[in-house]
């Protein structure tokens, strides 16, 4: 096989090369109707934009609206749902809240009256029970504290040595109500 600059290169000595013949009009006759008409520019042209697609059909209306809808509800639950470590309790609100800091647990309960404006001449007695698990959810510590209520905010703390804890589990009884909050423990360096 010579090469030289008068012989077409791939295609073997003595073969003429291929000819591939195309006519644009042939092919576009053969064609369905959905090519006849994208190439006559008659044809569906898709909708520029992200809200325009999502409103272009009624399935795709339909889907953008269980979306939204599934979003709000996300939303509300998560604004105005009872989380577990804040509750109501004897109309005192009770917010749980631990973090560990220097290899020790440091966990508080604040117990605050809903209403404020309102005084209250009696103020109950609040005890807390609490319980913190570690990684296996067996109990590593206990203990127990009590507070007077008043009209203003009252907290219950407690702290131990942190042995790996996730977890701390509160019995809160103030009067004759008894509720159970629980919190993860937040690290903090």
């Amino acid at each position: 096989m010579a090469f030289g600059d008068d012989i077409e290169e791939g295609y073997p000595d003595g073969e003429k090369p291929l000819h591939f013949y195309y006519n644009r009009e042939e092919r576009l006759a053969n064609a369905p109707k959905i090519v006849q008409d994208f190439y006559n520019g008659e044809g569906n042209t898709f909708k520029k934009g992200l809200f325009r697609s999502l409103v272009s059909t009624r399935s795709n209306k339909l889907l953008l609206i269980m979306i939204v809808l599934s979003a709000a509800i996300v939303v509300f639950v998560s604004k105005f749902g009872e989380s577990a470590d804040s509750k109501i309790i004897s109309g005192y609100e009770c917010e749980l809240t631990a973090f560990s800091y220097a290899d020790v647990v440091y966990a508080s309960i604040k117990v605050v009256p809903k209403n404020s404006k309102e005084k209250r001449s009696e103020h109950p007695k609040a005890s807390a029970n609490f319980t913190m698990f570690d990684v296996d959810s067996s109990e590593v510590f206990s203990s127990e504290v009590e507070a007077n209520c008043s009209n203003d905010e009252v907290f219950l703390r407690t702290s131990c040595t942190d042995y790996d804890i996730l977890t701390v589990q509160v019995k809160l009884r103030i009067e004759n109500e008894e509720m159970i909050l629980k919190t993860k423990i937040t690290k903090r360096q």
